[in-house]
């Protein structure tokens, strides 16, 4: 998927790369994966104080406002369940939910229900791999040489000359796979688990040198797991886990398919998929246990695998871009937006973009498989963190943030 320029905003999800979906069930355990066979370089990592969620609100009128939008958006947008949470500048936070997470059992979503949140992902991945840097295991600036030498001689992906740097900021020129023949595979059986090596099968021809242009690849991301994995010895969820979810109290949050999604879990609804079409939906799980389906939680994994709460994301994107993660200067080099911007305008960093609109610059991500759309945004003005999670894949998610952005931007007053 090609995702340049920030003119109105930066869409960068999943949604026209990964062409299948389903729906999910989850666990409230996250199921744990052996180990990789890997050398490991093993260092300290950086320390997270441990956060306490904030209160529900300190503004009963902000959550009663929430509530009322997201019971209008499923009434007029249709979408078959919606969840959001924001984080105010003090820290305070409120989130609600409305619909149905099961349509067919008829079972309402909650502020608790887990969404898959695609390509939100990689602000998880970029952090991870930035804190490893920090920490001495590796530097940003390593050629893929280094930490792969198993695809030495493969003219696909250069590993002599493309950086783990570009691999952050999709300027690396891998081509993307999740192409026709992606799809041929994954649509034959929805139930089967893909290992990261043979998702690289689909990698085509190089797009362009090393560092010349930007295009937005989540094989970049797939490979960056990979090198995660080489160099510390260790499965990139368990890492999550440990330096990040277990600090901040994410305990919704879980990377597949090394973990199962924590439940309560929505069903995804699809136009896209198989059988879909516009305004008739359908909802593909497939009794895995992971969302939207095995087969591509299994292939997304680094690129767009994540399952969360709306207040999970609201909690990282407020603890991420508020400066509670990474070191001063990790998050520069994150959110350094000139360092590429003859290529992407300036709208994407390090598993960042700029968006949504020139009235109010935010920085986040979005993201989506068919059934799930997910937008987090943290407004670099007014200090807000607002999430918007959907169990739908329908084109106007857009005008669903947008409202609740309105709603917060209001609610902070001038």
């Amino acid at each position: 998927m090609n995702a340049r320029g920030n003119a109105g905003r930066f869409l960068v999800g999943l949604t026209c790369a990964f062409l299948i979906a389903g729906c999910g069930a989850g666990t409230t355990a996250p199921t744990p994966a052996a180990s990789p066979a890997r050398s490991a370089v093993v260092a300290t990592p950086t320390t997270i104080p441990t956060v306490t969620p904030a209160p529900a609100s300190s503004s009963p009128s902000l959550a009663e406002d929430l509530q009322a939008a997201l019971e209008r958006m499923v009434e007029t947008q249709r979408y078959p369940a919606v969840s959001a949470a924001v984080v105010l500048p003090d820290g305070t936070s409120s989130a609600g939910a409305a619909g149905m997470s099961d349509a067919a059992a008829r079972t309402p979503a909650t502020p608790d229900t887990s969404f898959v949140v695609g390509s939100i992902t990689k602000t998880f991945i970029a952090a991870l791999m930035l804190e490893l840097a920090h920490d001495g295991v590796l530097t940003l600036d390593d050629p893929l040489a280094t930490w792969l030498p198993e695809l030495n001689g493969d003219a696909r992906f250069t590993i002599d000359k493309v950086t783990i740097r570009q691999l952050l900021g999709h300027t690396s020129g891998i081509a993307n796979y999740t192409g026709e023949a992606y799809l041929v595979d994954v649509l034959k059986d929805p139930s089967r688990r893909w290992t990261p090596d043979e998702v690289l099968g689909w990698v085509g021809a190089p797009l362009f040198a090393p560092g010349t242009d930007f295009e937005y690849v989540n094989t970049n991301y797939i490979l960056a797991g990979m090198v995660i994995e080489r160099a510390t010895g260790s499965t990139v969820a368990s890492l999550l886990r440990q330096r990040f979810l277990v600090p901040l109290g994410l305990d919704r949050t879980a990377l597949q398919p090394q973990e199962l999604p924590v439940a309560p879990t929505a069903h995804g609804y699809s136009e896209v998929l198989p059988g879909g079409r516009d305004g008739s939906p359908v909802d593909g799980w497939d009794d895995s246990g992971l969302m939207p389906s095995a087969s591509i939680a299994s292939t997304a994994w680094t690129a767009g695998g994540l399952t969360a709460s709306a207040p999970d994301l609201a909690r990282w994107a407020a603890a991420l871009y508020g400066g509670r993660v990474l070191d001063a200067a990790s998050l520069d080099d994150m959110l350094d937006f000139d360092r590429d911007a003859a290529f992407t305008e300036g709208g994407y960093g390090l598993g960042v973009a700029k968006g949504y609109d020139d009235r109010t610059p935010a920085v986040g991500h979005s993201g989506g498989v068919p059934g799930f759309r997910a937008e987090m945004w943290y407004l670099t003005e007014a200090h807000a963190t607002i999430v918007v999670l959907a169990n739908t894949d329908s084109a106007s998610f857009t005008d669903a943030y947008l409202s609740v952005q309105r709603l917060v931007v209001e609610h902070l007053g001038p």
